[in-house]
């Protein structure tokens, strides 16, 4: 192999950079089809004994086929290789599958780093900014000027609120409890748009039995049982003094004016 010798003129960055290019090689296709030929055997090494010289290694390593490097900080370079297919033309002398491509690599496209970014949808951030404000606003107002218990406190036919107060006007804090004389009549689709059209009435405990007016029409109840009767089991508006109420024909008149419950289920707080 040729040892190339440098000037001393040069320097060591010269050499570097007009080094001859080296093309990586590969064996001819003749070599792929020789016979596999089995490895040369060699006699068991002999042990040394205690009379016989130790041998000098004579071994030597042979000289490399790459020039020297100059300079222990040299900069690292890469060869971009191109595949050879049946079309490029082939070195007799020096045979290889791959041609150097000389150049500078490119780079990758990133999305993230190489393209200007800006807002989206500014129009509707600035819509729904508003409408936050606006939220708080009508918020605002209904805590500082705005009734809570009549959200909270259910409400009589007479408008008044089941378990609050107002001053002089009612006293209605001992019964919590709203009581729909008819709740068959609140299953209808009017319901959602004027409320239940039913006489609604506030009372301190639910009904606890099933009952109905038609079960005093019986001749055989006595007065006293009939008064009692009427006085536990029968709900009616405030108007209606239920003391009064002495016989059949008299209760009856109160539940076709719809003053007077016409039966009664049982319930409880909530159901």
């Amino acid at each position: 192999m040729e040892i190339i010798r440098w000037p001393k003129e040069i320097s060591e960055k010269d050499a570097f950079m007009k080094r001859p290019q080296i093309v990586p090689s590969a064996p001819p296709p003749e070599a792929y089809y020789l016979p596999v030929q089995p490895p040369p055997q060699r006699p068991p090494p002999r042990l040394p004994g205690p009379s016989s010289p130790v041998p000098v290694p004579c071994w030597q390593a042979p000289p490399s086929s790459l020039p020297p490097r100059y300079g222990s900080n040299t900069e690292s370079f890469e060869l971009n290789y191109e595949e050879i297919n049946d079309k490029t033309p082939r070195n007799p002398e020096k045979p290889s599958r791959f041609n150097v491509k000389p150049g500078k690599h490119k780079k990758r496209f990133n999305p993230q780093l190489h393209t200007q970014r800006g807002c989206t949808d500014v129009a509707c951030c600035f819509l729904f900014l508003l409408f936050t404000i606006g939220w708080g606003v009508v918020a605002a107002i209904g805590f500082l000027w705005g009734d809570a218990e009549r959200l909270i406190l259910p409400t009589d036919t007479a408008g008044r609120r089941c378990g609050g107060s107002r001053g002089i006007s009612y006293n209605l804090t001992n019964r919590p409890y709203l009581y729909y004389f008819d709740m068959t009549k609140c299953i209808s689709y009017t319901t959602a748009l004027g409320g239940c059209q039913t006489p609604q009435m506030c009372v301190a405990a639910c009904p606890t039995k099933y009952f109905s007016y038609l079960q005093l029409q019986s001749p055989t109840i006595s007065g006293e049982d009939f008064r009692q009767t009427v006085m536990s089991s029968v709900y009616c508006l405030d108007e209606v003094n239920r003391s009064t109420i002495t016989s059949f024909a008299i209760l009856r008149s109160y539940v076709q004016q719809q003053k007077c419950a016409s039966y009664t289920v049982k319930s409880a707080p909530g159901e």
